[in-house]
């Protein structure tokens, strides 16, 4: 009779995915009242039948179910994305007949609608694909990524000597940033399949989150490996203060930030002690960036553009900036200069607070999802978006050292813009998703058994 009812109640729920689930709860609801039926008295088969019919009508219970156990999408987050997009076409299309700006410059934006339209592409099939079956071969693409990085650096350092930033087959060329900030929700998910184990799994989640960073710091991709070590930091945290190595608090959170300080340190020690092997003009050029921010020096001449363009722009429309013929990378790391100089400052403002204000939706969507693995990969899918954007901010200021960072969705250059509609993507498919799965869901890697005939 149970099999039956339960059998008949599955019927009613069309999202496959969401029937182990509901079938468990049904059936240990059931079992418990059976039990509770028979300690008063009854025998078994009558105690089941009483508990089965305690739970109602199987084909309406099943079709409200069905109601809330379904994939929904997050219309609202998806009409932000498209008016920030429409929004940077417009003024990448106006940009393009800016008389001052570099060829170079001009075919980075010539490319910003194709762009768009690849993005859009990778944010509708990422929205579409189950993240948890994502998390089932977390481990399987970030060591993967990792053994590519590996490769490549070994590559380089043998070819040229010089940082890898970038990796290209058949003419097709991408950003390395891509694949690096795409490891940081890939490791949300491998710090998930390794919770409740413990020590062990604590020490496999260091490893997991340092020697990526490591690997960074020794190419030095310095931008990368400081966003990077911060969003895993707080995936790490979140993950400790839910208990999901059963470690003492104050315990692991003293390993993290002992990590967080260590494995820097080891970095710079291995490039000062091989300088003839790694790229140490990357990192001396980053010492003379910070050197000459804090002199505020000849070395800190972008800077010091950058605050003298921003001075003289003004509350609404063109400044007229003699500096803004110089200005490097006008539509990509210093896109924010650029509007409040041709736009005005509150226009500029008015980018960021759309931009912001669809990370704080993000945010307040997120804090609201049940289950534990997708909590930690939107974490560091919204943790990429918010430091690039706050480092962007703080850089086109000049109060913070220049560093390659962009503002999500506005600045120009495929692998920014096709990075963060894929991160994008990701938020949909957990929201998409947070009523198909309980709290805790299995990502268990499926295994292959070959059938041999005789």
């Amino acid at each position: 009779m149970m099999e039956e009812y339960i059998r008949i109640l599955l019927e009613q729920i069309r999202c496959k995915k969401s029937h182990k689930y509901i079938e468990s709860e049904i059936r240990s609801h059931i079992e418990d009242q059976i039990e509770e039926n028979m300690s008063r008295g009854m025998d078994p088969e009558t105690a089941e039948r009483m508990a089965v019919n305690s739970m109602g009508d199987p084909v309406m219970t099943g079709t409200e179910l069905d109601m809330i156990h379904r994939p929904q999408m997050n219309i609202k987050l998806i009409v932000m994305i498209a008016a920030i997009s429409i929004i940077g076409v417009l003024i990448h299309s106006l940009m393009l007949h800016d008389s001052f700006l570099q060829p170079e410059t001009e075919m980075i934006s010539g490319h910003y609608l194709r762009d768009v339209i690849i993005g859009l592409c990778v944010m509708t099939g990422i929205c579409f694909v189950d993240y948890s079956v994502i998390a089932r071969f977390s481990k399987l693409i970030g060591g993967a990524i990792i053994a590519l990085k590996i490769l490549l650096i070994v590559k380089s350092l043998i070819e040229v000597n010089s940082a890898v930033k970038w990796i290209g087959y058949g003419g097709i060329w991408m950003s390395w940033l891509l694949f690096d900030m795409i490891y940081i929700p890939i490791f949300g998910a491998i710090v998930y399949k390794n919770s409740r184990q413990g020590r062990k799994g604590l020490i496999k989640s260091f490893m997991w989150m340092y020697i990526p960073v490591f690997l960074e710091l020794l190419s030095a991709n310095m931008t990368c490996a400081l966003i990077m070590l911060i969003s895993m930091t707080a995936q790490m945290y979140l993950a400790i203060r839910k208990g999901w190595f059963g470690e003492s608090y104050k315990a692991a959170i003293t390993a993290l930030v002992s990590g967080d300080v260590a494995t820097p340190s080891i970095a710079a020690s291995v490039v000062k002690a091989f300088g003839s092997v790694f790229p140490t003009n990357t990192f001396n050029l980053y010492r003379d960036i910070v050197a000459g921010f804090i002199a505020n020096d000849e070395r800190n001449y972008i800077t010091g553009m950058l605050r003298t363009i921003n001075k003289a722009a003004l509350l609404f429309g063109d400044s007229s900036s003699e500096l803004s013929n110089s200005m490097p990378a006008a539509d990509n790391q210093y896109m924010l200069t650029y509007i409040n100089c041709h736009y005005g400052i509150m226009v500029g403002i008015a980018v960021c607070l759309l931009i912001g204000w669809s990370l704080f939706y993000m945010f307040r969507s997120l804090i609201k999802q049940n289950n534990q693995l997708g909590l930690i990969v939107g974490t560091g899918c919204l943790m990429i978006f918010i430091l690039n954007l706050a480092l962007n901010i703080l850089i086109n200021l000049g109060a913070f050292p220049i560093m390659e960072c962009w503002i999500p969705f506005i600045s120009a250059g495929g692998s920014c813009i096709v990075l963060s509609y894929a991160l994008t993507g990701i938020l949909l498919s957990i929201y998409r998703y947070k009523n198909v799965y309980p709290s805790d869901v299995d990502v268990k890697m499926p295994k292959l058994k070959l059938l041999l005939e005789q």
